[in-house]
């Protein structure tokens, strides 16, 4: 293909700034995954209309001023063509071998789980009691704990970020605010613990602007402004300490920095400080050879100037989890407070630099490489250790409902498809309940799997950050067997329901002698057929839940709808001639919901449609009984704001008063529309003998909205539903009780 001519131009300048770090041999696998990516990205452009291949080259450039190593730099160029472009890991493998691949898949195994972080931001489930704040730290602890084989996976994710902070302008305004916030969220924070000042400091300004750009104006102006009046004062100052230190024969380098603007901004937050209040919004840096100077140049500063008291820090004899080192303190220069931080040229290039700062020097061979790798990421592994701490305090500091926060984030796993697709399983999770998550078809058709590229049997138990690949056969079939494998509902209905139409004649001849043997049982004689019977109840209670009236006799043969619940259906239905004379007639107009309480007629308000566990009121209503309300139903309540007399008809009521096994209730469930969507939720529905009694349901713009009508016998139960549907649907965002 032909390169446009100043995308050719860019790279060119690119390959002469690496001759100055690689050999003809580096910079040759280099230019190859260049034009590789750029065929690839053909056709596909930026928000801001330049070629997509713009983008891998610039995080290329990032990471080479990094001073990352050429296999890093050769993965950047190709870090995106696994999620969007039709390449296979197999293919990068072949072309750039193992170590370029699995740095790749290790990129794109970060990015699902930013997706996933994005998805549970669109819409959090009410029931969840979750902030946004919240969600978004619980999903950068996902991302920590999946983690990644290689460190420099990590670096190359933020130099990625960090150029598309840099052209977030070029988004709208809703999705440039929310960028910015998970920016400040996930990937400001492991900057931090990673030791990568520059990379923190600059992600922090560009986040700031736009997720909170009043306070960003705001602080900006007063510091510039500030800025403006010391600044001859802090060129006086520098002088003076030039002197002073050149009067010693030390050899030293000074130079003085602003304070990141939202580092101001959340220290404030913080520490409940006013702008006047923060002392280190300049900071001089005193960068020596050694490290007896250091601490010979604390003496002079304090020997010249007065330092403020509790401002004196020593990070070099304590350094900072991230392995920051310097010499901190704060002394008053004509009654300006001024930080001064004193280091070496190895503490400075690591304080800038964090844990890119290893690869500074070249490392001879892979084995070398790997060692330093294993040194490397010994030394970081306790700060992101103690970062997967703090989240913990900060989730459980924002929601007293989340004390047993660990035992909820370890109810799931994190798994990749070979493409590096992340999804979701409940912990304990098999290879089947893989396969039925990513299509019914390869879940049928699996005959094994292969984790990490090794073959492992179908009970294997998959763990944080397996990549899984299903194998199929077109003659293979479900077993029996794989109903006590399975841990996720989905897949065990979908072995079900297979079951159920390869063996219908047989569930349908059983559940007829189900029903005969409780109806033998029970002395219960209908005067009419069993099948007409069965019909009357498939048409008024199971049509929704069950096309066809046969799939509704397997469901009572496979042992899915549990007797007896069509045992009380026959008898509401008065099906029996002994119960027809003496069961008492309700009145004209009355329902299955409706009996007798106290002499009086009573009936679930289907406004509000309580269910057993909610507060509820009986309300009087003239010659129709009582109407049973939730206490914060709003049509109850509009009613009484507009009429206060009618609270003198109001009579307190518990579910202690009503004699009521199911009760209905509506959800409207919210998700990202799919073929198959709906028939996947009746299935899990269905899986637990759920009654769906109506559904309703609209697409639009890849969006689904459904509307369920549900038989349920608490609220307890209604909450396992919703719970059930979250978790094993994996395209609802939310599911709302209305």
């Amino acid at each position: 293909m032909t390169l446009p001519l100043e995308v050719d131009r860019e790279f060119q300048r690119f390959k002469e700034e690496l001759r100055e770090r690689f050999s003809d041999k580096e910079i040759s696998l280099i230019e190859k995954a260049f034009l590789f990516a750029s065929e690839k990205h053909n056709g596909q452009l930026r928000a801001e209309g330049s070629p997509y291949i713009t983008h891998p080259l610039e995080v290329a450039r990032i990471l080479n001023q990094f001073n990352m190593d050429h296999i890093t730099i050769t993965a950047a160029l190709l870090h995106d063509v696994l999620e969007d472009t039709p390449t296979s890991l197999d293919e990068l493998e072949e072309n750039f071998g193992r170590e370029v691949a699995r740095l790749v898949f290790g990129v794109t195994k970060i990015t699902s789980i930013s997706k996933l972080a994005e998805k549970s931001l669109r819409e959090i489930p009410e029931d969840k009691g979750l902030s946004k704040r919240e969600i978004q730290l619980r999903n950068l602890r996902r991302l920590l704990i999946v983690t990644v084989e290689d460190i420099r996976a990590l670096i190359l994710k933020l130099a990625d970020r960090l150029h598309n902070m840099r052209t977030l302008k070029y988004l709208k305004p809703e999705k440039r605010r929310s960028k910015a916030i998970e920016t400040l969220t996930i990937y400001v924070p492991l900057a931090h613990r990673l030791g990568m000042w520059v990379v923190k400091s600059e992600l922090e300004d560009l986040s700031f602007q736009y997720a909170y750009p009043e306070e960003y104006e705001l602080i900006k102006s007063e510091v510039e402004r500030r800025l403006r009046n010391v600044n001859p004062i802090l060129e006086e100052f520098k002088r003076e300490l030039v002197e002073a230190i050149n009067s010693h024969g030390i050899k030293s380098k000074i130079t003085y920095r602003q304070k990141s603007l939202y580092s101001i901004f959340e220290k404030m937050q913080r520490k409940g400080l006013t702008l006047d209040q923060i002392y280190d919004i300049l900071a001089f840096r005193v960068i020596v050879d050694t490290l007896e100077e250091c601490y010979t140049i604390l003496g002079i500063v304090h020997q010249k100037w007065m330092p403020l008291p509790n401002r004196i820090k020593d990070y070099i004899a304590k350094p900072k989890p991230n392995g920051y080192r310097s010499l901190h303190t704060t002394i008053l220069y004509n009654s300006i407070p001024i930080e001064i931080q004193i280091r070496t040229h190895q503490m400075h290039q690591e304080a800038e630099w964090g844990i890119a700062s290893h690869w500074k020097y070249k490392y001879s061979d892979s084995d070398q490489l790997d060692r330093a790798l294993k040194a490397i990421m010994s030394k970081y592994s306790k700060s992101l250790a103690n970062l997967i701490e703090s989240i913990d305090e900060a989730i459980k500091a924002g929601s007293g409902e989340l004390a047993d926060l660990e035992e909820e984030l370890n109810k799931s796993v994190f798994v990749f498809t070979p493409k590096g697709e992340c999804l979701e399983l409940p912990r304990g999770s098999t290879p089947i309940d893989f396969a039925y998550r990513i299509h019914t078809e390869v879940g049928h058709h699996c005959v094994g799997a292969r984790v990490n590229g090794k073959l492992v049997p179908l009970t294997y138990e998959l763990q944080n950050g397996d990549i899984v690949e299903i194998i199929t056969s077109k003659t293979a079939s479900p077993s029996l067997d794989w109903l006590s494998i399975a841990k996720t509902r989905l897949a065990k209905s979908k072995i079900k329901s297979y079951f159920k139409r390869k063996h219908k004649e047989e569930y349908v001849k059983r559940a007829r002698e189900i029903l005969e043997e409780q109806l033998r049982t029970k002395r219960i004689e209908l005067t009419t057929s069993l099948d007409e019977a069965l019909r009357k109840l498939y048409e008024e209670h199971f049509k929704a839940s069950f096309a066809k009236y046969e799939d509704f006799l397997i469901a009572i043969g496979f042992g899915d709808i549990h007797p007896q619940r069509l045992i009380d259906k026959l008898r509401a239905f008065k099906l029996t001639s002994e119960e027809s004379s003496s069961r008492r007639e309700l009145p004209t107009g009355s329902t299955r919901d409706s009996l007798k309480v106290k002499g009086m007629l009573v009936k679930l308000a289907r406004c509000c449609l309580p269910v057993k566990g909610d507060q509820i009121v009986g309300f009087i209503t003239l010659g129709k009984g009582i109407s049973i309300h939730r206490k914060d139903c709003k049509n109850l309540n509009a009613m009484l704001r507009n009429n206060p007399k009618l609270k003198d008809r109001l009579i307190n009521l518990s579910w202690d008063d009503l004699d009521i096994s199911t009760m209905n209730v509506k959800l409207r469930i919210s998700a990202l529309d799919r073929k198959g969507l709906l028939r996947d939720i009746m299935e899990v529905i269905s899986g637990e003998g759920i009654n769906v009694t109506s559904v309703r349901g609209q697409a639009k713009n890849g969006e689904a909205q459904i509307t369920l009508t549900l038989e349920v016998s608490s609220s307890e139960h209604l909450s396992r539903i919703v719970n059930l549907i979250l978790r094993e649907i994996p395209e609802v965002r939310s599911v709302k009780r209305i």
